[in-house]
């Protein structure tokens, strides 16, 4: 920065800037965010007694603190993007050239020009990704429409099988090669930025590079990048615990993964070994089988759960953070609840069905009436496990509803809608008991169908934001965000 003094046209013109630009507590507020500038927050006059000499003592004071720099401007434009033409104008008349390279090359001037460059930040899109990784995606489909197709030609066992049952196997057994396949990719990429199935990622490893510079208080960009990524001007040990808990969290949401894709894995598998062996299976036998197949629904339903407490509350403690009185469990302890919750669930069930058998085998059923005792008994467990999962589904599906994250719409619509269709394999079994349904066997190979989609395209969704660093950044901001609401807010209505 220059060391003559600024001219009184120089200080006129940044003083005239912050005036018309600025309240004196927006000002204040973006003085506390910048580096140094809480020295001159803390020498400016009140507000109260001299609004008008604030913003001309405030250009005198950013002078003598040496912050007409690089640093200021960029936040500057950050605050204002719509008036980015004047404060480059501004920057230029005190010799501050924003278009220079940091002393980081890998700060670009895309983090100075922020108006004219947000969009590309946000980059890559979805489809984007998906087009640049087509090849493993391509891949994931096409082993498990093979499973798929190898599963019909080969068909039901039974000569007697309903034309139905043969679709309805294969797509069990498709999206039970999907799940085992999806459960294999989330459990090698341990690392987003060097996926050993989608390569390496650009925008992650850029990401978190930069991440490094909010640590080098040297660096001229440094409180730029600090407000990148939700954080205000602070120490090192302060910013190295915020990164260190968005990996830890981003961890968790990795494991909340594996156990859905675990969980979905073997739900498949026992919903084919149903259909494939029912007819051969003792009665309690069939209802454990039953039991365990809504078991693995609700397991896959609180793995949901357990990713929507991750994405919606602070699950990693930071020392710096303010704690503000509010209890809530751990992630692994939301883990615990869930797990009861199942476990609990099943066995009620389980009780219930084996009472059934009981009964029927004194009253001398035979073993298709047994089954059909059990499956009676068991519907309105299913409906409510519907119904959980369907609910759950939702709520992690809002949580990935966020600007940090950008998922399109269309993505966003296809999965609210698979979450509503999460309860139709039980409703539909209601509307086969009630009477005859010609059409219930098509509505279901339907839904199957789409449920078969809805899961690609929600792995699809989660490897993007995985590796191109989107979920870190969520978690980073996010965080953030939740941090400081309570104070915004009492500051605004208290």
């Amino acid at each position: 920065m220059p060391h003559i003094e600024p001219t009184p046209d120089q200080y006129d013109r940044l003083h005239r800037f912050l005036a018309s630009a600025f309240s004196p507590e927006a000002l204040h507020s973006l003085l506390l965010r910048l580096d140094g500038g809480r020295a001159v927050a803390h020498e400016l006059p009140s507000t109260d007694e001299a609004p008008l000499r604030y913003f001309h003592r405030a250009a005198e004071r950013l002078w003598q603190h040496g912050l007409l720099q690089v640093s200021l401007f960029e936040l500057l434009l950050q605050q204002r993007p719509h008036r980015s033409r004047e404060v480059l104008e501004i920057a230029s008349l005190f010799g501050v050239d924003l278009d220079a390279p940091a002393s980081s090359p890998d700060t670009s001037a895309s983090l100075a020009h922020g108006p004219t460059d947000a969009a590309s930040l946000m980059h890559p899109t979805f489809g984007r990704w998906c087009r640049d990784r087509a090849g493993p995606l391509v891949a994931l489909v096409a082993a498990s429409l093979g499973a798929g197709g190898l599963a019909l030609a080969l068909g039901p066992a039974d000569a007697n099988a309903s034309a139905a049952e043969a679709p309805r196997l294969a797509m069990k057994v498709g999206q039970a090669v999907l799940s085992a396949l999806a459960l294999v990719c989330v459990a090698l990429p341990r690392t987003p930025g060097s996926s050993r199935l989608f390569g390496p990622s650009p925008t992650h490893e850029r990401m978190w590079r930069r991440l490094g510079a909010i640590e080098d208080a040297s660096s001229p960009r440094a409180s730029t990048l600090r407000a990148a990524a939700g954080a205000d001007p602070q120490t090192r040990e302060a910013v190295t615990h915020w990164l260190d808990a968005a990996i830890e969290a981003r961890e968790q949401i990795r494991q909340s993964w594996l156990w859905l894709w675990f969980s979905w894995m073997s739900l498949y598998g026992v919903a084919i070994a149903l259909e494939i062996g029912a007819p051969d299976l003792s009665p309690h036998t069939f209802a454990v089988m039953k039991v365990l197949l809504t078991t693995l629904n609700d397991a896959a339903a609180a793995s949901l759960f357990s990713g929507f407490w991750v994405l919606s509350f602070v699950t990693v403690p930071i020392p710096e953070a303010v704690r503000r009185g509010v209890v809530r469990p751990t992630a692994a302890g939301v883990g615990v609840i869930a797990a009861a919750v199942v476990v609990a669930y099943g066995v009620v069930e389980l009780a219930f069905c084996l009472h059934e058998v009981r009964e029927g085998v004194s009253a001398g059923l035979g073993a298709d009436a047994l089954r059909a005792r059990i499956e009676a008994r068991a519907n309105p467990f299913d409906v409510g496990s519907g119904l959980a999962s369907a609910i759950i589904m939702s709520m992690f599906v809002g949580r990935l509803d966020s600007k940090f994250i950008d998922a399109s719409w269309p993505v966003l619509t296809t999965l609210y809608l698979y979450a509503a269709v999460q309860p139709s394999w039980s409703f539909l079994e209601l509307i086969r008991r009630s009477g005859p349904a010609p059409h219930a066997d098509s509505a279901e190979g339907l839904v199957f169908a789409f449920a078969w989609l809805a899961k690609l395209l929600l792995f699809a969704l989660f490897a993007w934001v995985f590796h191109t660093g989107r979920l870190d950044f969520y978690l980073l901001r996010v965080r953030r965000l939740q941090d400081r609401v309570a104070a915004d807010w009492s500051a605004l209505s208290g």
